[in-house]
C-alpha cells in the first residue's frame, strides 16, 4: 500500500479492514521497522505484491515518493488487465495524466459501513452485480414482477426456542452446529437481534411486537434469500450464507438494516421506532461449529454496543472457554 504521511490514518483503516477480511497487506506503519532501508523495503514490497493500493488525496498526488511507487505498479500492468494498481480515493483531489484513466474505489463522503463494503467489493475484482433484482421498469405501477415458479426455494428453518437458559449452550451447539456442518465448506453465519424488543412489547403490547417480528422475517424473504434462515429466541434471527462471498453477504446485511431503518413503523403505532443489530463471521470446514456461534455472538454484542442498525464482524478465533451466558438469558 502506498500513501502520503497525511493519509496514514486512512491507510491503517484500509489495511485493518482488508486483513480482517483475510487479505495480506504490507503497510509502512506496521511492517517497516527501525533500521531498515525504506527504499529497499518499498522495492521489495512492490516486487512481491499482487496489487498496489494507492490511497488518493491531494497530499498523495503532491508528495515526492508516492509517484514512483504507483508508477512501478502501472508499468507492470499498463492495460489494467491484472488490476495491478487500485487507487482508493479518501479525500478530494484532482487526478491528471495516466492515473486519471484508472478506475478508483471512492470512499469519499461515505459512512464507515458503506466505505468498508465499497472497499471489500472493489478489491475483490468481481462484478458489481446487485444482490437483488432491479425493479421491473414498467410504466404501470400496478404491474409487479413475479418470481419464476421454477426458481429453487431456499431452506427456511422454523422458529427455534430455548426453553431452559441453562441448556442454552448445548442447544446452540446442536442446532446451529448441525446447520453449519450441512454447508460442507465455507460460509457466513449471521445473527440479527431487534434492539430493545422488550420495551416495544411493554409500550405497544405483545400482539404488535409479534407483528414487528413477522415484518422483519418477511423482509428476509424479499431480498435475495440466504441458504438457511429463521428465528431463534423471541426477537433474534439467524442466517447462513454458503454461496455468498464477503462483499455480497455484507451487502445483504446492509440491505436488511436499511429496510428496517426506512420502514414506516408509524403505520403500526405512533412513535414506534425499530432498529436491529447484526453480528456475523466467516467460517470454513475446519471451524468448530459452536465456536462459530460464539464468535458471531461477540460480533452481535459489539454491534449492539454501537447502537441501533449496526453491523459488526466477530473475531476470527475464540477459545474453548468462551462463554455467552448473558446472551442465553436474553434468548430464554
Amino acid at each position: 500500500m502506498t500513501y502520503s504521511s497525511e493519509d496514514k490514518v486512512w491507510a491503517e483503516w484500509i489495511a485493518w479492514n482488508l486483513e480482517r477480511a483475510e487479505y495480506s497487506v504490507t503497510i509502512q506503519a506496521w511492517d517497516f521497522i527501525p533500521g531498515q532501508n525504506f527504499v529497499l523495503e518499498m522495492h521489495k514490497a512492490s516486487i512481491n505484491a499482487n496489487k498496489t493500493l494507492a490511497v488518493l488525496s491531494q497530499s498523495y498526488l503532491d508528495a515526492l515518493y508516492t509517484q514512483p511507487e504507483w508508477a512501478a505498479a502501472f508499468s507492470d500492468d499498463p492495460l489494467g488487465i491484472s488490476c495491478k494498481i487500485i487507487p482508493i480515493r479518501v479525500r478530494p483531489c484532482k487526478l491528471e495524466g495516466m492515473l486519471r484513466q484508472i478506475i478508483f474505489i471512492d470512499l469519499l463522503d461515505r459512512d464507515e459501513s458503506d466505505a468498508r463494503a465499497a472497499l471489500l467489493l472493489g478489491v475483490s475484482g468481481k462484478r458489481v452485480k446487485p444482490a437483488t433484482a432491479p425493479d421491473f421498469p414498467s410504466n404501470n405501477p400496478d404491474l409487479k414482477s413475479k418470481k419464476s415458479p421454477s426458481e429453487p426455494k431456499k431452506k427456511v428453518v422454523s422458529k427455534l426456542k430455548i426453553a431452559d437458559r441453562h441448556k442454552g449452550r448445548e442447544y446452540l451447539k446442536f442446532h446451529f452446529g448441525k446447520l453449519i456442518t450441512e454447508t460442507q465448506g465455507d460460509g457466513y453465519f449471521m445473527l440479527l437481534d431487534v434492539d430493545k424488543m422488550s420495551g416495544i412489547n411493554r409500550k405497544f403490547g405483545d400482539e404488535l411486537g409479534n407483528e414487528v417480528l413477522n415484518i422483519i422475517l418477511n423482509m428476509l424473504k424479499e431480498i435475495e434469500e440466504p441458504d438457511i434462515y429463521g428465528r431463534c429466541g423471541d426477537d433474534t434471527f439467524f442466517a447462513i450464507f454458503k454461496s455468498f462471498d464477503h462483499s455480497t453477504a455484507y451487502s445483504w446485511y446492509k440491505q436488511i438494516l436499511n429496510r428496517i431503518k426506512s420502514n414506516d413503523w408509524q403505520k403500526l403505532a405512533p412513535k414506534l421506532f425499530v432498529s436491529c443489530s447484526i453480528g456475523y463471521v466467516r467460517f470454513d470446514k475446519k471451524d468448530v461449529p459452536d465456536r462459530v456461534v460464539s464468535r458471531t455472538i461477540i460480533g452481535l454484542d459489539n454491534a449492539k454496543a454501537l447502537g441501533g442498525n449496526a453491523i459488526y464482524a466477530g473475531p476470527g478465533y475464540v477459545s474453548k472457554r468462551a462463554i455467552f451466558s448473558s446472551w442465553e438469558e436474553d434468548l430464554s
